[in-house]
């Protein structure tokens, strides 16, 4: 396994960014063979959609953070969190401490990811 990861800049369960700003989560770095992926989730249109927009960062652990740059959140579509979703689903985001290997196996391989994830949701209203 590895180390539980979470982040200060993660407040009641949520990230606030803004338009004209980087955005930046840091941890404390714990595991240095691991890496870190933070992934932002957009709101979708109707239940079982596409979500509008992902965005998706990956940095070894020993980094501490990511910033998301503010040109990237101003093309992220307006965001909320609902306490409830009707007509459309309210993804949640995160950002996971993980480890992965894979093996060659006859057609393919396979993969083993191992990790701890803090699931949080994104409020980004442009």
């Amino acid at each position: 396994g590895v180390p539980a990861i979470d982040s200060s800049d993660l407040v009641d369960d949520q990230i606030t960014i803004v338009n004209g700003a980087d955005a930046e989560i840091t941890w404390t770095p714990a595991d240095p063979g691991s890496r870190v992926r933070l992934s932002l989730n957009a709101n979708n249109a109707g239940h079982g959609q596409p979500f509008e927009a992902i965005l998706r960062c990956d940095v070894p652990d020993d980094a501490g953070r990511i910033t998301v740059p503010a040109s990237m959140i101003e093309a992220f579509p307006a965001t909320f969190r609902w306490e409830a979703c009707e007509g459309s689903d309210c993804p949640a985001s995160s950002l996971l401490r993980y480890r992965r290997a894979a093996a060659p196996v006859p057609g393919g391989e396979v993969e083993l990811v191992v990790g701890s994830d803090r699931v949080f949701w994104v409020v980004h209203a442009p």
